[in-house]
């Protein structure tokens, strides 16, 4: 055994627990955040687009933004930046639609990212 070796087998590496364990808590937010912004994906392309609907998207987006940024997710908090400025756009243009449903999907396609390799499934569906 070289003294590396030896040295090794007794320094542990120093744990992240308490930030592993609140940057687990977060990715299960985001997993409950993408439910329910899909729920407002289906109403927006139901025809229901209602300020309050939008409120509730430019809300969510805003919280994923800061949280997403704080936990080292950079694609998360931007996608989410985007999503709250476009809903913020639509509130005072309703016209402005598009926006805030590409915006919406590209945060939706990032919260899939998010997830640990072993739990998003491939191409196939298959984990």
């Amino acid at each position: 055994m070289t003294l590396a070796a030896s040295v090794r087998t007794f320094v542990t590496k120093p744990t992240n627990a308490p930030l592993d364990e609140l940057r687990s808590a977060f990715l299960v937010r985001v997993e409950k955040d993408a439910v329910a912004l899909e729920k407002n994906r289906l109403a927006l392309q139901q025809g229901l687009r209602t300020n309050a609907t939008l409120e509730a998207i430019r809300q969510r987006a805003h919280s994923l933004t800061g949280a997403g940024g704080i936990y080292g997710f950079a694609g998360l908090s931007d996608a989410a930046a985007t999503l709250e400025e476009a809903a913020l756009a639509e509130l005072a243009d309703a016209t402005a639609t598009e926006q805030t449903d590409r915006a919406l999907d590209n945060v939706l396609i990032e919260t899939q990212r998010c997830r640990p390799a072993a739990e998003t499934p491939d191409y196939f569906g298959r984990s």
